[in-house]
């Protein structure tokens, strides 16, 4: 799955302002660290979600853990001049809780989504939702054939305004030994179960990412596993009324499996869709889609691990305008420590961006996803660590 709480005590933010040239892009500048507060007397913390209303305005979402109650919900917002902490709520019946994405609208309208594990040691999906002073759970159906034990996460969450979200994840069916892909909308009211596609033939299925261009239109990404126990990319759109599936290519020399996790989509016929694809010789190396209106095409991407095998991962996509696109993740380097990676699309390539580690940290990873508010402007989290595993929020921002 995603990511694993570490080990934390204090967070670093790394701010990138538009300017002046950067060793690898050739016409950015380097990104700058900034301190960001942890909860007292946590284990460690790790942000997994971010949504930038505005320039001045960004909340990001994640989880942070402790010795005696697991892992707790963690939220953050930027002011345009500090991070602070939120009051994340968790359930009541919740033990471990992690918020894995979040949507806002509005600065004073964010829905995040995720999952807890409850008393009875069930994984459950959640929802919560910020009123501009506070957060507060809403109550998300689960599916019928969802068994008790089996776990139901919500990953990905785009609200296209404050009165319509959609959510997508998957919850497991031991039946199939497998996953199977579920969808949900708000309707400023209530949340309710859509009738999501599961591809033909598919033994296993993975929605991550979710993007809505407006009200009547969405598109979700995953991947499944095919008749042939390969995994191979997926996209369904959504037209207000239904899902249907998309034709997504996979890299032809991904022998071991494609998978897309973040998606942005600044019009119905305009988005970019972002992951990795895994040769037979275990190089894992970046993915992006395009798509124009009427079909998907793979888009030519660098990668920067320098380790063997190779290992490149984009978990995320935001884009601010047709030619202006961030897409992050990480990369392993020659030591085979995770890196920051950080890649923008300007109409015509992707080229990769300086995104240094914090200053003393052993790896970092920014598997937490983007959001640009203006081509400019865009802010990415995850997580760094030390040499002795513990780990740190981390945010980039450009």
């Amino acid at each position: 799955m995603r990511r694993v709480i570490m080990i934390a005590a204090v967070a670093g933010l790394l701010i990138w302002p538009a300017g002046a040239a950067s060793a690898a892009a050739g016409t950015q500048t380097v990104w700058k660290v900034q301190a960001t507060p942890n909860p007292a007397g946590v284990l460690g913390s790790q942000l997994t979600g971010v949504s930038c209303p505005s320039a001045k305005a960004c909340f990001a979402v994640g989880a942070s853990s402790t010795s005696d109650q697991g892992n707790q919900p963690l939220a953050e917002h930027w002011n345009g001049t500090a991070w602070a902490i939120q009051h994340a709520v968790k359930p009541k019946t919740s033990e471990d809780t992690d918020l894995e994405a979040i949507s806002c609208p509005t600065v004073s309208n964010c829905t995040a989504v995720g999952f807890y594990t409850n008393t009875s040691g069930s994984n459950l999906a959640l929802a919560e939702h910020w009123n501009g002073s506070a957060w507060s759970v809403q109550r998300i159906p689960t599916p019928s054939s969802v068994l008790a034990g089996n776990p139901f996460k919500l990953l990905g969450v785009s609200c296209a305004a404050a009165h319509s979200c959609v959510t997508v994840g998957f919850y497991f069916d031991p039946s199939l030994d497998g996953n199977v892909i579920v969808a949900e909308h708000w309707n400023g009211k209530r949340w309710a179960i859509q009738n999501i596609v599961t591809p033909p033939g598919s033994a296993s299925t993975f929605m991550q990412g979710v993007s809505c261009s407006a009200a009547a239109r969405c598109t979700a990404v995953g991947s499944y596993t095919n008749a042939s126990g390969l995994g191979v990319t997926l996209a369904e759109v959504w037209n207000g009324t239904s899902w249907a599936i998309q034709d997504t290519p996979s890299p032809a020399g991904a022998t071991e499996g494609s998978a897309l996790i973040g998606v942005s989509c600044p019009s119905a016929a305009d988005c970019t869709t972002a992951g990795s694809s895994t040769d037979g010789s275990g190089n894992t190396t970046t993915l992006a889609e395009q798509w124009n209106g009427s079909a998907w095409t793979i888009q030519s991407t660098p990668n920067e691990s320098s380790g063997a095998p190779v290992h490149n991962d984009l978990w995320g996509v935001s884009c601010a305008a047709a030619d202006s696109c961030s897409a992050t993740g990480y990369f392993t380097n020659s030591s085979v420590l995770l890196r920051p990676l950080a890649e923008h699309w300007n109409g015509t390539s992707w080229v990769v961006e300086d995104a240094p580690d914090p200053s003393g940290r052993h790896g970092s990873s920014l598997q937490g996803g983007v959001s640009c508010s203006s081509p400019s402007k865009c802010t990415a989290v995850g997580w760094s660590q030390n040499k002795s595993g513990t780990s740190f929020t981390l945010a980039e921002r450009r």
